[in-house]
């Protein structure tokens, strides 16, 4: 099968974005663990559900999922992290010390930009 070639939809944005090369734009396959470490949360959740709907009923897995879902919409300003404490507080992982906990989350590297307005465009889009 001949590799698909990209056509662009919008000019690329060098000042935000940095200047474009060809190894950011090839398409690489996800490693079957780093599958399984994206996919983590969402199966312990599930699993979390399916216990509570086992043990108590499906109104106690209601309201675990409303709770959650409750939790993770609380954002603060553009610009400055959210810490999602209750979310955290609610899922047990308050109590444990991950990778991101003291090298930082790569996700929040990108989210850092020194205007306001490039950080709403970019939290929008």
């Amino acid at each position: 099968m001949a590799p698909k070639l990209k056509v662009m939809s919008q000019p690329h944005d060098s000042l935000r974005k940095g200047l474009p090369t060809a190894v950011a734009d090839l398409t690489f396959p996800k490693h079957p663990v780093e599958e399984m470490q994206r996919n983590r949360q969402e199966k312990i959740q599930e699993a979390k559900t399916k216990a509570l709907t086992a043990q108590y009923g499906i109104a106690a897995a209601m309201r675990y999922n409303a709770d959650t879902h409750l939790l993770s919409r609380f954002h603060r300003m553009p610009g400055i992290p959210s810490s999602f404490t209750g979310l955290e507080v609610l899922s047990g992982n308050d109590t444990t010390l991950n990778v991101e906990d003291w090298l930082g989350d790569q996700d929040m590297s990108a989210q850092y930009f020194a205007d306001f307005h490039c950080t709403m465009e970019h939290k929008l889009k």
